[in-house]
């Protein structure tokens, strides 16, 4: 029996469709993504998944860079523990935190503007290079990775492009050696089984979900195994990948993406997010109205 064992959280409240659970720093947090400036918030933190406690007047959703958690939103704030936060030196640096991405003993930070900052310890910024491509209103990056020597960054009207040089400059990703089409939003990008993976919707009234993986950040090719599967996002775990459908499918792989099989979650109808790490489940969805559930 491959099913698991839930617990279903208290309802979070103020969260979009569009929602952003990640593992950072020994905690989970939960907010809203950042297409548009201003918006995008840290909403909820939570130990175990279960209990989930609000921020208030929280930064946008937090990376993790050598020994604290680091976060933007017209300047740079730092947490020892993901719930009480404290102003950086940021020097004026205007970085959001959706597009930071640690490197080397420090991390890069990036904003909606197209510029590109470079901290070694996150009190002290400079700004570097260019930046992303296609700032503004122009096409908004809304993630950032990386996949060993090569950044990947994601977002609305068709933005995926790969930086070889520490995110000085931006090469545009092709997709079976075509150019991305404009009317792809890209939502996620994710790093696991040795590649890049772009998960990717395509319009707006009636969405298709689908998947894009890479080995070098350049070329995407489509991933037909979810060509029957409204992906809307992948975890990986050791020897193990999970992907979760938008209508709140949750399936697994365990023999190197062969067959799937389905891990029910009771009560799901709308799978938004899902986290796997250090043996916890953590998936955000809609029942009745909006909450998260938890399993081991």
């Amino acid at each position: 029996d491959r099913n698991l064992d839930w617990v279903q959280s208290a309802q979070v409240t103020g969260i979009s469709d569009k929602p952003l659970l990640q593992w950072e720093g020994g905690r989970f947090f939960l907010g809203t993504v950042k297409f548009e400036p201003g918006k995008g918030d840290l909403r909820f933190t939570s130990l175990d998944g279960v209990t989930w406690n609000p921020v208030t007047g929280g930064p946008e959703m937090p990376v993790v860079a050598n020994e604290g958690i680091f976060a933007g939103r017209w300047g740079v704030t730092w947490s020892s523990d993901g719930v009480n936060w404290s102003p950086a030196d940021s020097a004026g640096a205007e970085i959001d935190s959706y597009l930071m991405v640690p490197w080397g003993g420090g991390f890069f930070g990036y904003n909606r503007f197209g510029e590109a900052w470079q901290s070694e310890d996150g009190s002290r910024w400079e700004q570097v290079g260019a930046g992303l491509p296609n700032p503004g209103s122009t096409g908004v990056a809304r993630d950032i990775k990386r996949l060993g020597a090569v950044l990947i960054a994601g977002g609305s009207l068709g933005t995926l492009v790969s930086s070889s040089d520490g995110g000085r400059s931006w090469t545009p990703s092709t997709v079976n050696g075509v150019p991305v089409p404009a009317n792809w939003e890209i939502r996620h990008v994710k790093i696991g089984a040795g590649r890049a993976w772009a998960l990717v919707r395509r319009g707006a009234n009636e969405p298709d979900y689908f998947a894009l993986s890479t080995a070098d950040g350049r070329d995407w090719r489509f991933e037909p195994l979810f060509d029957d599967f409204d992906i809307v996002d992948l975890a990986f775990t050791q020897g193990e990948s999970h992907a979760l459908g938008a209508d709140g499918t949750l399936i697994y792989s365990n023999d190197g993406w062969t067959t799937w099989e389905p891990r029910w979650v009771p009560g799901l109808t709308t799978g938004l997010g899902l986290v796997r790490y250090a043996g916890r489940w953590v998936v955000f969805g809609q029942t009745a109205g909006a909450g998260a559930a938890e399993g081991r």
